[in-house]
C-alpha cells in the first residue's frame, strides 16, 4: 500500500468490517529491527480502498490484533496488553483495557 508521499506502507493484520470497511495495522518499515514503530500504525478505508486515512492515535506499542464489533465499536490489542477502545468508529481511541460502559460487552 502507498500511503503517505511515496513511502510503502507494509501490512501485518487485516480486519474487514464489510466489503467496503476496512482496517489495516502495519508499519512503513520492512522488519522489527528496522525501528521501534514497527506495526504502530492503524490505517482504514470506508470506501474498498479508494482512499486510506490513519487513525488517530499513537499506538504506544505495537499492534497484536484488530477487532470491530459494528462499524463503531471496536478493539485494539498490543504487545504490552492494552486494548484500546473505540466507540466513534476510529476517531478516538481510549486505553480503557475494558469494553466501553453501556456496550454489550461491559461488565
Amino acid at each position: 500500500m502507498n500511503l503517505s508521499k511515496g513511502k510503502a506502507f507494509y501490512a501485518n493484520l487485516i480486519h474487514a468490517i464489510d466489503t467496503s470497511t476496512v482496517w489495516v495495522a502495519g508499519s512503513y518499515v520492512r522488519s522489527r529491527t528496522d525501528s521501534a514503530l514497527w506495526n504502530k500504525r492503524l490505517v482504514y478505508t470506508t470506501n474498498a480502498g479508494t482512499t486510506w486515512q490513519h487513525a488517530n492515535y499513537d499506538f504506544p506499542s505495537a499492534i497484536t490484533c484488530i477487532e470491530f464489533i459494528t462499524p463503531q465499536l471496536g478493539f485494539v490489542g498490543d504487545t504490552t496488553g492494552n486494548v484500546f477502545v473505540t466507540t466513534d468508529g476510529g476517531q478516538t481511541w481510549n486505553n480503557d483495557n475494558a469494553p466501553p460502559a453501556g456496550s454489550q460487552f461491559s461488565l
